[in-house]
This record gives structure tokens, C-alpha cells and sequence, in this order.
């Protein structure tokens, strides 16, 4: 039998798309991530883990049971008290991963899954004693074609215009994230845009909704409706979809500007006093990287322009970033298969075939 033990929901579409193909039960320890779950695949099968209640929780006894456990995250208290094997299953391209965080947070697995080239040195890097195989990147599975009517219907079920230009702004949470620095910034210039501006939060603030992120998405709501283009998606659209619909994505230097290079779609990237290519380098440093590990992780860079909370017309920029997309193509093609290796999806299909003799 196959668990998926997450906590958070953001690990949920990586393990969602080994799900759709061998079943199995997801575990996790937060109601929230429950209920999240149950909206993004209502026939999931998903059971709560009440770590107070030990071996009486429903989770506990599910995860005793299993024979794989898969997990987006290192919960080693957790993984140290069952017997299955275990599956690390790199749910972002974290692409400031170092040796040392492999050492110390992932060397209780049984077997690393490895997105592509980038993550494959930095776990032979570590020198960690564990099973690693390449395994390319899940959610890829589940990322649909571009389709002009099902954008348009997209679109129009949250009363934007289907003809228009989309521009995704996916920033990170707290607290790096640039939602609360970059938001009135971008709003100001709205009324005169040409295109619809939908914002996507990260999901630790969207569907945890702790008070002070509730009252932040309220005040913003009353600002965002007040523009007929603008579109504030607290976990309405699933990532897929969203970048499958950009036409140009705006991050904070994340997995999603990443991930969007499977549409070789144009990006800005923002660059603030939380989370800058000087605030990587020097974390980075911290976890004994070397000033090659540093200057690959921030290749992500080059994929396009930068902007910071203190530019001004920020409309311009965005128009010229969707005029100028070519000048980065050779950047991000690169990038993409240094991050993700191969465009096919013969090695996710080859661990899920695997892990089919963990089914009968």
C-alpha cells in the first residue's frame, strides 16, 4: 500500500499526479490541508493524522500499514517511526537547495526522487548514503495544453475578458514573498493596462489563512475589485491552469518561474531587500555553498527582466517583457534543461511503474 504524508498543501500537486496513477491514501496533520486536498480531487482518499493521538489516529495507523511512504518534506519525527520505505519527492525546484541541507534533512530516506541535472549534483554533491534516482518533475504530468477555449472559459468564470493577454504574478510567502511590497504598486497602473492581472498567492498563506493574511487578501480585495482586469485567485485556479494560460508570469525567483519554462513563457522576476540575488547568495553561503553552487542557483535570473518595488510604471516594463521574450529564450531553454532534464516523462512513468508493486 502507498501514503502520501504531507502537511502542507503546496506538496499536494507532486504527489497528486503519482496518485492519479496508482491510488493509494494521502496523510496529513492539518485540517486546512484537508479540506484543500478534497477541493483540488474530491474522490482523493484522505485521512487526518492527529500526532496527540499516537497509534490511535487514523493517519498513524495508515502510515504503519504502508509499504511506500512518499513525502514532499523531510518530517523525519514522523517517517523515524514506520517501517516502509520512504520516498523523498522534491515538490518545488528549490533551486537554493544545498549539500548541507541534503546532509542534514534528507539522509533518513530510502530513495531521493531528483528533478533534473541541477538537483542530481547537489544530492551527489552531499555524498549522502542513500538510493537516488532522477526522476524528473511530477506536476508536469498534469499540466494541460495550451487551449484557447478553455482559457477563454477560464477566464470568464471569474468575469475576466477571454481575449485578453494574461499576466501571472505568483510571488512567494512569508517571509520572503513580495505580495504586500509589489501589490499597490501594480494596482496603481491597472486602469490604463492592456491585459488581465491575476495574482496567485503561495499556498501557505491562501489556504492556512492565518488572521494577519486574512485581513491583508481583504483589504486587497476591496482595492482589486475595483478594477475590472485584476483577479485575486485564493486557490480558485490550480497552478497548471494558470501558467498554462500566461502569457507572461511575474515571481519572486520561485519554482513557478521554473515551472513555467515548460511553456517557455516570458517572466519578470522581482528582486526586494527580503529575497534578492545578494539575500541567496549570502543564506547560501550559510549552508556552506561554494560560489558555483550560488552562481547556478541564481541562472534563474537570466530567464528575464528585473524589477524592484521602486520602479516606476510598471505597465511599460510589463510590455516590454512580453515585446522582448526572444532575448531570453536561450536563457531559459537552458535553464529548463538544466533544472528538468529531458522534455518527456519517461523517468516519472518509471518510478510509478515501480511503485505499482507496492499496490496489490
Amino acid at each position: 500500500m502507498i501514503a502520501y504524508l504531507t502537511k502542507q498543501f503546496q506538496a499536494v500537486p507532486a504527489l497528486m499526479a503519482i496518485y492519479r496513477e496508482i491510488g493509494g491514501h494521502f496523510v496529513t496533520t492539518r485540517s486546512n490541508t484537508v479540506k484543500a486536498i478534497k477541493q483540488y480531487n474530491p474522490q482523493a482518499s484522505v485521512i487526518k493524522y492527529t500526532e496527540k493521538l499516537g497509534r490511535f489516529s487514523s493517519g498513524y495507523k495508515t502510515l504503519d500499514k504502508a509499504d511506500v511512504i512518499l513525502t514532499g518534506g523531510p518530517y523525519r519525527n514522523i517517517l523515524s517511526q514506520f517501517n516502509a520505505r520512504k520516498y523523498m519527492i522534491f515538490t518545488g525546484t528549490t533551486p537554493a537547495l544545498t549539500a548541507l541541507d541534503i546532509r542534514e534533512n534528507h539522509a533518513h530516506f530510502d530513495r531521493l526522487c531528483a528533478i533534473g541535472p541541477r538537483m542530481l549534483r547537489t544530492i551527489e554533491k552531499s555524498g549522502v548514503n542513500v538510493e537516488v534516482m532522477q526522476t524528473g518533475y511530477f506536476p508536469f504530468l498534469n499540466f494541460p495544453e495550451r487551449d484557447n477555449e478553455k482559457r477563454k472559459a477560464l477566464l470568464e468564470s471569474v468575469e475576466l475578458d477571454g481575449g485578453r493577454r494574461n499576466v501571472v504574478y505568483l510571488p512567494r510567502g512569508k517571509p520572503n514573498g513580495s505580495f504586500d511590497l509589489m501589490m499597490p504598486n501594480f494596482l496603481q497602473g491597472m486602469p490604463g493596462a492592456d491585459f488581465n492581472f491575476i495574482v496567485r498567492p503561495h499556498p501557505s498563506q491562501s489556504v492556512k489563512l492565518h488572521l494577519r493574511d486574512r485581513l491583508l487578501f481583504m483589504a486587497m480585495q476591496k482595492e482589486v475589485r475595483r478594477h475590472k482586469n485584476v483577479y485575486l485567485d485564493l486557490n480558485y485556479f490550480r497552478l497548471s491552469d494558470l501558467l498554462s494560460m500566461a502569457d507572461l508570469v511575474i515571481t519572486d525567483g520561485n519554482s513557478p518561474a521554473e515551472e513555467s519554462l515548460f511553456y517557455d513563457t516570458p517572466q519578470i522576476l522581482v528582486e526586494t531587500e527580503r529575497l534578492s540575488r545578494k539575500s541567496i547568495s549570502s543564506a547560501m553561503r550559510k549552508n556552506a555553498a561554494s560560489d558555483e553552487d550560488i552562481e547556478l542557483a541564481l541562472r534563474i535570473y537570466d530567464n528575464g527582466p528585473i524589477i524592484t518595488p521602486g520602479d516606476k510604471d510598471l505597465n511599460s516594463l510589463i510590455e516590454r517583457a512580453m515585446a522582448d521574450a526572444s532575448q531570453y529564450a536561450a536563457a531559459r531553454s537552458a535553464n529548463f534543461e538544466f533544472v528538468f532534464g529531458e522534455r518527456d516523462f519517461k523517468r516519472q512513468h518509471a518510478l510509478i511503474d515501480e511503485l505499482r508493486s507496492y499496490t496489490s
